[in-house]
C-alpha cells in the first residue's frame, strides 16, 4: 500500500491521505496469508511521483495498492487502484465520492474489493477481522487520525497536540480502546523529550493503557505499551515481561510489541535475549528511525 497522494495539497487534509494508508496497512495485515510491506518502507514513497511497476519490483511484491485523497469541505474524494505488478495490469479501480462522515464505509469497501481481486480465500475469523472497525464515529476516527498524524512527528508540541486529538477521540466515543493507546503511547513518548516529569507521564500512560484493555483485554497495541509502563514506572518485571510476551504473542506482526518486550529483557540485562527480540521489531520495521534507535540501545 503506497501513501495515498494529497491530492488537494492542503496541508489539513494531510492526516487524512496518511491515515487512510496507515488504516489499509493494518487492516489487510490482518490476514496471515498475505504479506504487506511495513508503514517505515511504504512510506519511503510519499510525496513522490512513482511508477507503480518499478515500485512493486523494488519493493517485491506482486500487487501495489496506490490512492489519492482530495477534500472540500465535508465532501471527500478517494481514488484508489489496485495494479499486478509483473503484468502491469490494473486489477480493479474505483472512485469513491462521499461526505466525510463516510470514511469508515470506504476503507471497508476498498479492503474488501482488495481481498477479493487478489482472489483470497478468507476464514470467518479472517473476513470479521477484515471488516473489524474501532469506533463506529466517524468523528472520533478523524480525531483519532489526527492524534495519529501528530504523534509520528514527535516533537513537543506536535506530542502534546497528539493527546489533545486522542482525548477528543476519547470523549466522542468512550469505548474507543485504540484512542486510548494512542493516548498512553503519546504520554510513553513524551518522557523521553523533557515535555514533564517521567513519573506523572508514565502514572498518565498506565491510566490509559489500562482504560484500553477494559475495552478490549487482547489489545497488542496497549500491551505493547503497558510493558513498558510496568517496567519504567513500576520496576514489576516479572509483570513486564508477562504482559511483553502477551502482546508478541496476540500480535506477531507489531514490531513495537517485540521492540518494547527487548527494552525489558535488556534492562534485566538479558542481553542476548533483548538483541534478538528487538532483531524480530527491526525485520518487521526495516525503515524505522525509532526502530533503529532502539536496537542501538538494546546493544
Amino acid at each position: 500500500v503506497l501513501p495515498f497522494a494529497n491530492a488537494a495539497a492542503d496541508p489539513d487534509a494531510e492526516y487524512l491521505s496518511d491515515g487512510i494508508t496507515e488504516s489499509l496497512i493494518n487492516r489487510l495485515s490482518q490476514i496471515p496469508s498475505l504479506r504487506v510491506v511495513p508503514r517505515s518502507t511504504a512510506f519511503r514513497y510519499k510525496g513522490r511521483d512513482v511508477d507503480p511497476v518499478k515500485a512493486g519490483k523494488q519493493l517485491k511484491v506482486q500487487s501495489l495498492l496506490t490512492g489519492k485523497v482530495q477534500q472540500r469541505g465535508d465532501l471527500l474524494s478517494v481514488q484508489a487502484e489496485l495494479v499486478d505488478v509483473k503484468q502491469n495490469a490494473q486489477l480493479w479501480g474505483d472512485r469513491f465520492n462521499r461526505r466525510g462522515v463516510d470514511l469508515l464505509s470506504v476503507e471497508d469497501e476498498i479492503a474488501q474489493q482488495i481481498a477479493e481481486n487478489l482472489r483470497l480465500t478468507l476464514s470467518g475469523d479472517e473476513r470479521a477481522r477484515l471488516a473489524r472497525r474501532d469506533t463506529e464515529n466517524t468523528e472520533a476516527y478523524h480525531l483519532y487520525l489526527k492524534g495519529r498524524y501528530y504523534w509520528s512527528k514527535r516533537t513537543p508540541p506536535d506530542l502534546k497536540k497528539s493527546v489533545e486529538y486522542f482525548e477528543g477521540a476519547i470523549a466522542k466515543d468512550p469505548g474507543y480502546a485504540l484512542a486510548y493507546t494512542g493516548l498512553a503511547s503519546a504520554y510513553v513518548v513524551m518522557t523521553a523529550f523533557d515535555v514533564g516529569a517521567p513519573t506523572d507521564l508514565f502514572t498518565k500512560a498506565k491510566a490509559a493503557a489500562l482504560r484500553a484493555l477494559d475495552v478490549d483485554s487482547h489489545l497488542a497495541e496497549a500491551l505493547a505499551e503497558l510493558t513498558l509502563i510496568q517496567a519504567c514506572l513500576d520496576r514489576d518485571w516479572e509483570l513486564a515481561e508477562a504482559t511483553g510476551r502477551r502482546a508478541t504473542q496476540r500480535s506477531p506482526g507489531y514490531w513495537l510489541a517485540h521492540d518494547h518486550y527487548a527494552m525489558t529483557l535488556a534492562a534485566q540485562g538479558r542481553f542476548d535475549e533483548a538483541i534478538a527480540e528487538v532483531r524480530r521489531g527491526q525485520a518487521l520495521e526495516p525503515l524505522s528511525v525509532v526502530v533503529h534507535h532502539h536496537v542501538a540501545w538494546v546493544h
